[in-house]
């Protein structure tokens, strides 16, 4: 190599790290705080509010019922997974025992109790090949069996909303805060 070969690669190199030190000294840091720690998530390039919702039987067996739904309007998700199941169990019963996805109840249905999970997905710059999930909260809650299911999952998932809705504006890094506070009911 002659001499300024040399020199060229020698100052691409320092240049090089030079731009690596300045960019980890003055990168965006987003922090989050949990019961596992602390997590550097870098800068943040999307996040999504979500809920799972999951039947619990009485030998504590979970059985997904909705999942990944929409934190603010979960309402379309439910309805669907409520029409499912009401079809999945009219196939298995009598035509006079058969019922409507809003008329069937917790017993009718075999289900007993009710975990919503409350979690903030990041897609960010330190989570770039898989995104972080962020549990926001978790509850369990019995099931009615003599009210419809429609109206007591509704209530929880409400109740579930009313309960989370401030740890998650905390959690939020990209949407505006006051925007939040607006779109809520």
């Amino acid at each position: 190599m002659k001499t300024w070969q040399v020199l060229a690669l020698c100052f691409s190199i320092i240049i090089s790290v030079a731009a690596s030190a300045f960019y980890l000294k003055y990168e965006p840091k987003t922090i989050i705080k949990t019961d596992t720690g602390t997590f550097d998530l870098g800068k943040v390039f999307a996040e999504m509010v979500s809920i799972d919702i999951v039947w619990v039987d009485l030998s504590g067996n979970e059985q997904p019922f909705v999942s990944e739904a929409n934190f603010y309007n979960s309402s379309q998700s439910i309805a669907r997974a409520l029409v499912d199941l009401n079809n999945e169990r009219n196939a298995t019963v009598a035509e006079h025992k058969k019922t409507t996805y809003d008329k069937i109840n917790g017993f009718d249905a075999g289900k007993v109790k009710l975990k919503i999970r409350t979690y903030i997905t990041y897609y960010s710059s330190n989570y770039t090949n898989t995104p972080y999930y962020g549990l926001i909260g978790e509850e369990t809650h019995n099931i009615q069996g003599y009210t419809p299911l429609k109206e007591s999952v509704y209530s929880i998932t409400d109740k579930s909303f009313k309960a989370n809705r401030e740890k998650v504006e905390k959690n939020l890094f990209l949407i505006d805060k006051d925007d939040f506070i607006a779109k809520q009911p």
